[in-house]
């Protein structure tokens, strides 16, 4: 994790503080009252995926208000930032892009401005980790795949699911610096099928900036060792 997206953190730490979740409450039906115990017995930076898991899976639709999930949102953007998702599966946890969802849910975009700063800092600070993160890129037997962790296909469902607008991540990855934001979009041009429900990112995906984009890197770089799945990209974009 870089230090922007650390500081990203904090921020969101410190402007969310003021919130609480110590009156928490539940539909009776579907949330028990050791879910909500789960929920608040550590303080809030040492609450685990699995702590949350099923708090964020149900936050503010059966359980807890919109108020309480801004007191738990730091700890679950911190735990997306870094393992991806929110626990364990087999413990309920949920999905990245759930989480997001849940940005939506709560009508993020209409909170006071220093909160909607704070979230919106977040994600770029994420995308902007994510892009020069180092990883390698394989050959599989339907095509070229990576070790990304998280892949290029969850980042940018996580962030088009809590985003109404993608174009500013698009300009940051055209200003980015690093070969390894052109290898992260690449990748998912190769394997756009995946994600392929996923409609926000795909239309940026499709535009002829991305491909021209693709195609200055390879003229310029044509002995890169990830020129072949970069050139079978471009294609598939055209």
């Amino acid at each position: 994790m870089d230090i922007e997206l650390r500081d990203a953190i904090e921020d969101l730490y410190s402007v969310f503080a003021s919130y609480s979740a110590e009156e928490m409450e539940g539909c009776p039906h579907c949330v028990t009252s050791d879910m909500i115990a789960r929920a608040q017995a550590k303080p809030l930076r040492k609450l685990t995926g699995n702590d949350l898991g099923r708090y964020a899976f149900k936050a503010m639709t059966t359980m807890g208000s919109i108020d309480d999930f801004k007191f738990f949102l730091p700890r679950l953007l911190e735990l997306v930032a870094l393992e991806g998702d929110i626990g364990d599966f087999i413990e309920a946890g949920c999905e990245a892009e759930v989480l997001a969802w849940k940005l939506q849910y709560a009508e993020w975009a209409t909170w006071d401005s220093e909160e909607r700063d704070a979230v919106r800092g977040f994600l770029h600070a994420l995308w902007e980790n994510f892009l020069t993160s180092e990883f390698d890129i394989y050959e599989v037997e339907y095509g070229w795949w990576n070790t990304a962790e998280p892949t290029p296909g969850m980042t940018l469902q996580f962030i088009a699911n809590a985003e109404n607008d993608m174009e500013p991540y698009l300009d940051d990855w055209l200003q980015s610096k690093s070969r390894f934001a052109i290898y992260h979009v690449a990748i998912y041009a190769l394997n756009y099928d995946f994600y392929k429900e996923v409609h926000k990112p795909i239309s940026w995906l499709m535009s002829d900036r991305v491909r021209e984009h693709l195609q200055a890197f390879l003229a310029g770089n044509p002995d890169d060792p990830f020129a072949e799945p970069i050139r079978v990209a471009i294609a598939l974009l055209k």
